[in-house]
């Protein structure tokens, strides 16, 4: 993977500032769609639903429930509907064909199983080795906060070049996983800063 410009010491607060913008922009984001279990094996659409406030998913997987033997769960029982979207809110869920208003833009889910959003609350994007060559974990030298500072203040020079591209890089995974918000934790060493 190449990486863009190099990032300097002094645009580093330019990086944060940006990765927390786009981390933002992925939150605002619907819930992620993941294709469930089909018969069929056609390819599900990639093209996002439409860009406007009004308008119908269709075809979209949801769970009703579980089948059970006795009391363990063995099966997640689904079914196809058809759901209304209006100002960014579900206004109707009906069953697939039921109730398509064809005066709406609509989008084809394919029987896409919809999925809550999901948040990834604890990331580092200043210290991410995403999209670098693969490192081993390194033990840590001792077991104190003040151990892990002194680790990072000669790891964060070291990444700094490459950790905007990294850390876009890494945003783009999760959101490309279905992950709509993320909070990142960093560093702010006077040193790099």
């Amino acid at each position: 993977m190449e990486f863009p410009m190099p990032l300097t010491a002094s645009s580093r607060r330019d990086f944060l500032s940006h990765g927390v913008r786009l981390t933002a922009a992925g939150s605002l984001m619907m819930a992620g769609m993941s294709t469930a279990a089909r018969p069929d094996t056609q390819p599900v659409s990639s093209t996002p639903p439409p860009a406007v406030a009004h308008y119908q998913l269709l075809n979209v997987r949801l769970e009703e429930g579980f089948e059970r033997d006795g009391a363990e769960i063995v099966a997640t029982r689904t079914a196809l509907y058809d759901i209304t979207i209006k100002e960014g809110k579900f206004s109707a869920i009906r069953a697939a064909g039921q109730a398509r208003q064809p005066a709406l833009p609509q989008w084809d889910a394919s029987g896409a199983l919809l999925l809550p959003r999901t948040r990834d609350m604890h990331i580092h994007l200043d210290k991410t080795f995403y999209g670098g060559p693969w490192q081993a974990p390194r033990p840590r030298q001792g077991k104190t906060i003040m151990d892990m500072i002194a680790r990072e203040q000669v790891l964060i020079p070291q990444l700094l070049p490459t950790s905007q591209a990294r850390a876009e890089a890494l945003i783009g995974l999760l959101q490309s996983k279905g992950s709509t918000e993320a909070r990142s934790h960093c560093n702010i060493i006077q040193s790099v800063a």
